[in-house]
């Protein structure tokens, strides 16, 4: 049987456009056309997502991806093991961890309109995330 797993494209795909980058953050707009869904793409970093316009979209996780967790409140986490829908108005900030395979979905707007927003990757974060290093002394 054929691997379903649909080819994961890199940044920048269309819609998405890198605007700052340094050792710590890399800043991304991503704009999500009406009822186009993006390229297959896998978020390697926890990031905050940042609405500059009213969002719905429709988060289509990748065959065998791990739930991804969002907290849009403190103290208010989400884990998304399959298809969910995320919106938000205007100014709303969120926080999204991903683990360390990094979390690979789709994303479909499901609004009339085109919605944007700033993706805040924030380096050393998810697949980056170094390994814990054993301490001298411990013991297994």
């Amino acid at each position: 049987m054929a691997d379903q797993t649909p080819a994961v494209t890199p940044r920048p795909f269309s819609g998405a456009t890198l605007h700052f980058e340094d050792d710590h953050v890399a800043i991304w707009e991503e704009v999500f056309l009406p009822g186009i869904p993006t390229p297959p793409h896998r978020h390697l970093r926890d990031y905050i997502a940042v609405s500059l316009t009213d969002v719905d979209l429709r988060i289509e996780p990748l065959p065998g991806e791990a739930p991804e967790s969002a907290t849009s409140i403190v103290g208010e986490s989400q884990a998304h093991p399959q298809a969910f829908r995320r919106t938000s108005r205007r100014g709303r900030v969120a926080h999204v961890a991903v683990t360390t395979q990094g979390a690979g979905h789709v994303a479909v707007n499901l609004a009339n309109q085109e919605a944007r927003m700033l993706i805040i990757e924030i380096k050393g974060s998810g697949a980056e995330k170094p390994a814990p290093r054993s301490r001298q002394g411990d013991t297994a």
